[in-house]
């Protein structure tokens, strides 16, 4: 074979594999064509985002499963009111029936204090269209919460948050009940507690925006359904703005005391303690104390100089790791207390007298 003939067979077979080439090319293109229209290749696009779905449909899922715990208390006429008596000009009219919420399947529930006496009777009526005469079983003056109960069991209920200090920023939702026919809903933020607002006599947080009176006795949950404090609440030291909340810690220690003895206990020295938890002993700059939630106007705590916020690490000399330790060593025949308190990172001395009250 000559070499012109072998070099024709080499060109011959390299074009009949372009064609070949050309053509797969031209199916490929067609197909793909048909496919989409003809259109040029336009870019996928984005997956659906279930997350969006869900955070549109998270708060009425809450409300919906919490709102059966949530109780409508119908207070009964006094007998001035019965008798169709008009009150005194300038009086206050009768406090707006306050909301509550279940904290057992056996039927203990807490609520605000105003507006409940120890003659009142109350109706207590639940979201599933029944209702139970309830019987206040404790109170405490000093927070202005009261727990009541009523004769029925496995109800749903609320449990309070685990041990944490309500955040800046924090979302949540407000549930209340005014006629046992459904929940009335408000969305909140937590704004502010009482450690960066002024020094008072109680620990508090603060919501925006402001609330309705309505929600006396209300509670705030957050997204797991705990509570995490409780809205119109009128303490013994004075009515309190209603956008300032009860933390859930301190209500806690508060209900628990309630349910063993009927009112909470409050040393004779004035002070209402709770666990310096992680949130607040990062602020504070100790690592270990108790830190006062509550103190009782006109006490020795309060006429010593005493704030909600201040640190408690020491008393009468011995070391104080907790709320614990504190009421023990409040509970003591000693007329005369002596507390080394951190304020602000500043460490004070304050004398407490149960009879007198001593200045620092």
């Amino acid at each position: 074979m000559t070499i012109e003939r072998k070099t024709l067979l080499r060109l011959a077979g390299a074009g009949a594999v372009g064609i070949v080439l050309m053509a797969g090319s031209a199916y490929v293109g067609a197909t793909l064509a048909r496919r989409d229209g003809g259109a040029a290749p336009r870019p996928a696009a984005p997956a659906p985002r279930p997350a969006a779905s869900e955070s549109a449909d998270a708060i009425p899922d809450l409300v919906d499963a919490a709102c059966p715990a949530i109780v409508a208390i119908l207070l009964a006429p006094t007998n001035a009111s019965a008798a169709g008596n008009s009150a005194a000009p300038g009086a206050e009219g009768p406090a707006t029936p306050p909301t509550g919420f279940l904290i057992s399947a056996d039927g203990y529930l807490v609520t605000s204090l105003a507006g409940l006496t120890g003659e009142s009777s109350a109706r207590i009526l639940l979201n599933d269209g029944r209702a139970f005469d309830g019987r206040l079983v404790g109170q405490d003056q000093l927070s202005g919460l009261a727990l009541l109960k009523i004769d029925a069991t496995g109800l749903p209920f609320l449990a309070f948050a685990d041990a944490h200090f309500p955040r800046a920023g924090a979302q949540g939702v407000v549930l209340a009940s005014l006629n046992g026919s459904g929940c009335l809903a408000q969305t909140a933020m937590i704004s502010a507690d009482f450690l960066a607002g002024r020094p008072g006599l109680r620990a508090f947080v603060e919501i925006r925006p402001a609330l309705d009176p309505d929600v006396s006795g209300a509670p705030l949950l957050d997204r797991d359904r705990h509570v995490v404090a409780i809205a119109g609440l009128r303490p013994q030291s004075g009515a309190a703005p209603v956008s300032q909340l009860l933390p859930a810690g301190t209500a806690a220690r508060i209900v628990s005391e309630l349910l063993r003895n009927g009112h909470a206990a409050t040393n004779r020295f004035g002070i209402v303690a709770d666990d310096l938890l992680p949130e607040l002993a990062a602020r504070t700059g100790v690592d270990r104390g108790a830190v006062i939630a509550m103190i009782k106007e006109g006490s020795p705590a309060a006429l010593a100089g005493l704030k909600a916020g201040d640190v408690v690490l020491s008393a009468a000399g011995a070391p104080i790791s907790g709320a614990s330790e504190l009421s023990r060593a409040l509970d003591t025949d000693e007329r005369r207390v002596s507390l080394e308190v951190s304020r602000r990172a500043t460490r004070i001395i304050f004398n407490l007298n149960d009879s007198a009250g001593a200045q620092p």
